[in-house]
């Protein structure tokens, strides 16, 4: 009789280490689903850092002062003396750019025209969601990987590949300081120094 008692408590125990266990990624799931609502939410905000590009043995670095107001977006890139090296402002469906020398260019999207008049490019309408340490919701996930927290810390879509480091708090909605991006000889390393955000309604 002693027996079976122990029997029947070691399965009880058992399966109460069970639950907890498979309870373990749900609680990282509803975790990880408030994080990426709560940042969506924030559609206006304002950065500022330093960028360094890389294509292949070129390269060059600026500063750079970013202002997002939901879908539009106004970037501009200075060298060390604050002097413009570019100016890109528009949403997905034009782009205005305002190069060093002054010359203006329009186009329906970024990318062609970024590639053309500056030599490179990325896809801004991701690097908006991946600035603040989201995947593009728009876009398939390739891959991701996560710290303890839930925060992404790599992710993949549309081959481009994102590390995002230096998250400027321990908490759940830090948002990280370090953003590279790569994809074959592209390199984009972005830091933020200073950044501030609100909701459309408090903007």
């Amino acid at each position: 009789m002693r027996l079976i008692r122990v029997l029947l408590l070691s399965l009880v125990l058992a399966g109460c280490a069970t639950t907890e266990h498979g309870a373990e990624p749900a609680a990282e799931a509803k975790a990880r689903q408030y994080r990426e609502a709560t940042l969506l939410a924030i559609d206006h905000w304002q950065l500022q850092g330093r960028l360094a590009i890389r294509t292949g043995d070129e390269g060059f670095s600026a500063g750079i002062e970013w202002r997002q107001s939901g879908r539009s977006f106004d970037i501009r890139l200075t060298d060390p003396l604050g002097r413009r090296l570019a100016w890109i402002q528009g949403n997905p469906e034009q782009v205005n750019l305002i190069t060093a020398n002054g010359s203006r260019h329009e186009a329906v999207e970024p990318t062609a025209l970024l590639q053309q008049h500056l030599g490179w490019s990325v896809p801004l309408d991701s690097l908006r969601f991946w600035v603040i340490g989201l995947a593009d919701p728009a876009l398939p996930l390739q891959a991701e990987a996560h710290d303890q927290l839930g925060r992404p810390v790599t992710l993949q879509q549309m081959n481009w590949q994102v590390a995002l480091s230096r998250y400027d708090s321990s908490l759940l909605l830090a948002m990280p300081e370090l953003l590279t991006v790569s994809r074959e000889d592209f390199r984009a390393r972005l830091l933020v120094e200073q950044r501030r955000q609100s909701t459309a309604d408090n903007s």
